[in-house]
């Protein structure tokens, strides 16, 4: 029934001025800030997206399998119809450990610098840990499979325990220094991440210049100390490390060979890390909650 004066019309258009009742749904209520969105304008999930996170399980993930594609690759680049051909297989171990340092000294930095800042409250990221204990973590986490596969690389190409140790403590050492250097530089509201990112590749790539440059000059008549000079350029960077200490050695007699030069590069390594976790130490969070924007630079 209508009342007096109403017609089913009016009243059909009564209904529908009535406000939508509100469908519940399992979507975070949208905040004051604005969230990050994709390409195609969705919301990242709970507020971060996940490789951003302050958190070492996507670099374990991505490490592992670029480790083992490597390894693969060292394998089937040596083998031929008989068998392995072992001098292609110590070609390819050496590209290998070149690998291992160029993740060490780019590819593991770029990713941190990257991601959140370790310690900054955060209700997308689960992590408390602060930036010396993140960079920890991730130098276990990039060292890990790194030793796994050298050492099987270098003992199957015939180099020896000695060379595959020092191979193995001057990786470590750089790791160490890496993660001293990332501790200090991983700050709240730090804004100059690619001026770092760019020292720290000039930095590595200093080494390796003075000794390509020792290597143009004349060779026989280049005194000891000149030739331990272009042995330690070579050292000072993690991704020609690996090129150094496995390269030949022909006046030996074997496949390669442990100078103590080597060994100076390594505890001249280990001493810059030193010095570098205690200014990494010096510049990170001790206590208390961290203030998102504190410290910007």
């Amino acid at each position: 029934m209508h009342a007096e004066g109403e017609t089913p019309a009016q009243d059909d258009v009564r209904d529908e001025t009535h406000e939508a009742v509100p469908i519940p749904s399992d979507d975070p209520p949208a905040t004051s800030e604005s969230p990050e969105r994709d390409l195609f304008g969705n919301p990242a999930p709970r507020g971060s997206w996940a490789h951003r996170r302050a958190e070492p399980r996507a670099l374990a993930l991505v490490w592992t399998i670029l480790l083992a594609l490597a390894t693969v690759g060292a394998f089937l680049s040596s083998t031929s119809v008989g068998g392995i051909d072992i001098d292609a297989f110590r070609a390819a171990a050496r590209v290998l450990a070149a690998f291992v340092g160029f993740g060490i000294g780019v590819l593991w930095p770029m990713v941190r610098l990257s991601q959140v800042v370790p310690g900054v409250p955060d209700d997308a990221s689960p992590s408390r840990d602060g930036p010396a204990r993140a960079c920890i973590k991730d130098a276990i986490v990039v060292l890990a499979p790194a030793q796994a596969v050298l050492w099987p690389q270098t003992l199957i190409g015939r180099y020896g325990v000695e060379v595959a140790a020092c191979l193995s403590c001057g990786l470590a050492a750089w790791a160490i220094l890496v993660a001293g250097v990332l501790a200090g530089l991983l700050r709240p509201g730090l804004r100059a991440r690619g001026r770092a990112m760019l020292i720290l590749l000039v930095a590595q790539a200093i080494g390796p210049a003075i000794a390509m440059a020792i290597s143009l000059g004349p060779q026989g008549d280049a005194p000891r100390g000149v030739q331990a000079l272009a042995t330690l350029g070579m050292m000072a960077s993690p991704g020609t490390l690996g090129l150094e200490v496995l390269g030949p050695r022909p006046w030996t007699g074997r496949p390669g060979a442990v100078v103590s030069t080597h060994w100076w590069g390594v505890g001249g390594v280990l001493l810059l890390a030193v010095i570098a976790w205690l200014w990494g130490l010096s510049r990170s969070p001790r206590s208390g909650p961290v203030v998102a924007g504190a410290g910007a630079e």
